[in-house]
C-alpha cells in the first residue's frame, strides 16, 4: 500500500504531502532512498490506540464498551520550564516502574498456545508519553 493510499482511507479530506510533512517534522515518518516511506511501526500504533480511546472517550456513553480504554491527563499550564530536566528526570523514574508492573501483568496472561473455544487475541497496551509545547 502507498502512503498516499494510507492517508486517503485514514483520512480521506487531508492532502498526502501535507500528512508527510507534519509526521516528518515529529520523526515519526523518514523517506529512504528508494523514494519510499518508512513508518515506525510501534508509534503508529501508539497513535492509533491514542485516537481510538480518545474517539471512544467522546462518542461513547456506556463505560461498557470503553474497557481497556483509559485517557487520563495532568498538564501544568504555567511550568517553569528552567525545570524541565528535573521534571523529565522524575517522569522517567515513575513511569518505568508503573510500566514495568503492567508489562509483568500483561505477559503473565498472554496466550501461547493454540485458542480455546470462543477465546480471541488481541492487542492490547498502555502508553505513556511527556509533551511540552513547542
Amino acid at each position: 500500500m502507498s502512503f498516499g493510499s494510507l492517508v486517503r482511507k485514514a483520512l480521506p479530506h487531508e492532502d498526502a504531502g501535507d500528512v508527510l510533512k507534519v509526521l516528518s517534522r515529529h520523526g515519526i515518518v523518514r523517506r529512504i532512498p528508494s523514494r519510499r516511506v518508512q513508518l515506525l511501526a510501534y508509534t503508529l500504533s501508539a497513535l492509533e490506540g491514542i485516537i481510538d480511546t480518545c474517539h471512544a472517550n467522546l462518542t461513547t456513553r456506556d463505560s461498557k464498551q470503553q474497557l481497556g480504554q483509559v485517557q487520563r491527563l495532568v498538564i501544568a499550564e504555567r511550568f517553569d520550564m528552567s525545570r524541565i530536566a528535573e521534571y523529565d528526570a522524575y517522569a522517567r523514574r515513575s513511569v518505568h516502574a508503573m510500566l514495568a508492573k503492567h508489562d509483568a501483568w500483561l505477559k503473565r496472561r498472554e496466550i501461547n498456545g493454540p485458542i480455546r473455544g470462543n477465546g480471541r487475541v488481541g492487542y492490547v497496551g498502555v502508553g505513556i508519553f511527556g509533551f511540552k509545547a513547542r
